[in-house]
């Protein structure tokens, strides 16, 4: 993440000072000319400087949002922010989910089948399509992901 950095003087005080600048300045007299005078250079430059103090601002209230940001994933860097969506996972079923809660017990398949009266082979199949969802290369590693990722029980 690229970090911002504050302008060296607060932007309000900024602000404040350009438009106290502006409004001394008495406002260039229309002219039928089509030269452009020395008031209307002044008045535009005052105005691009008014433009890059509100342009500050919002660089500053950038910097707060993200120093928010960065406090709020300090403690879950995974965790989406508010207004952010979700990470779009793999769908794992009821069924799939159980499987996955009594692999992390250290249940054997024939163990699961027998506690869900299913057939060994329909755990095998549900193991093959979580590792499958789940992009796990080997039973080692179902194991792994079934304890490090504690599924309760449904």
């Amino acid at each position: 993440m690229v970090k911002l950095k504050r302008p060296g003087k607060p932007a309000l005080e900024l602000r404040l000072k350009a438009e106290a600048r502006f409004r001394e300045r008495p406002a260039p007299p229309k002219e039928a000319s089509e030269q452009p005078t020395v008031e209307a250079f002044q008045r535009t430059f005052y105005e691009l400087q008014i433009h890059q103090i509100e342009l500050e601002m919002q660089f500053v209230e950038l910097c707060r949002i993200q120093s928010e940001v960065e406090s709020l994933r300090a403690g879950d860097p995974d965790k989406p922010m508010p207004g952010e969506a979700k990470a779009a996972g793999p769908r794992v079923s009821s069924r799939e989910k159980q499987i996955i809660s009594l692999v992390g017990d250290g249940n054997t398949s024939r163990e699961i089948s027998e506690i869900l009266g299913i057939s060994p082979r329909t755990v095998e199949t549900h193991r093959w399509r979580i590792m499958q969802k789940l992009a796990i290369a080997n039973g080692p590693s179902l194991v792994k992901y079934a304890m490090t990722n504690k599924i309760d029980r449904i």
